[in-house]
């Protein structure tokens, strides 16, 4: 649940984010977009990797540059308190450019006179965005919303590239518990049972977000 927290509003809030700032049409759009896409096709392991090194308590750049500021940076995956929250950190730089596109091909399917009629009526860019943008979003939020719920209790290699579930057990998702059962200790039973409680767990979870868009979700300009 820790892990959800901070990967679905920060998948989905960073996504939008880059969505808003790359909807324009300028000339070289194209390769910012693929820049911010990029880590969603690279290497889990090369990712897992490198952010090891940029978060390692001694030589990562994250506490040299904290240092700057005369604050002592802790150890981000060898402490138990702060392990999890690290990796789902990177889970959301890794696949905030999904999100991104999704959020992007939402906004371009707005149609335009919406917003040159509320720019005539004097309405500022804050308004347009709240009274316009967001509404029209919901279909759109309401996917990737679904994707993100799915993949927040999918996440196991750049788990097992950084902490290897630990220390202790404290970055250890139910995914990553399956695969330790399965592989590791053997207890193919007790990894099946939790394998048949994740998928029950996941479709649950689908279905109330389906039962929910009723309430929220706007189909109509």
């Amino acid at each position: 649940m820790i892990f959800a927290v901070i990967y679905v509003p920060g998948a989905l809030s960073v996504g939008l984010t880059l969505a808003l700032l790359l909807n324009a049409k300028l000339k070289g759009i194209g390769f910012f977009r693929a820049l911010f896409f990029s880590p969603l096709v690279t290497s889990s392991v090369a990712i897992g990797i490198v952010w090891s090194w940029i978060l390692s308590p001694r030589f990562g750049v994250v506490n040299y540059m904290l240092k700057l500021f005369g604050i002592e940076g802790p150890s981000w995956l060898g402490d138990p308190s702060t392990a999890l929250a690290s990796v789902a950190t990177v889970f959301v730089w890794k696949e905030a450019g999904f999100y991104m596109v999704v959020y992007l091909a939402g906004l371009q399917d707005i149609p335009v006179t919406l917003y040159e009629a509320a720019e005539i009526d004097g309405a500022s860019r804050w308004q347009r965005f709240w009274r316009i943008t967001f509404p029209l979003l919901t279909p759109t939020t309401f996917f990737a919303l679904t994707i993100a719920m799915i993949r927040m209790l999918q996440h196991f290699d750049i788990i097992y590239a950084m902490t290897r579930g630990g220390p202790g057990m404290a970055s250890t998702t139910l995914p990553y518990a399956i695969y330790l059962n399965a592989f590791v200790f053997y207890r193919m039973g007790y990894a099946s049972a939790m394998a048949f409680m994740f998928m029950l767990l996941v479709g649950c979870l689908t279905f109330l977000n389906f039962l929910s868009k009723r309430y929220w979700v706007k189909y109509q300009y």
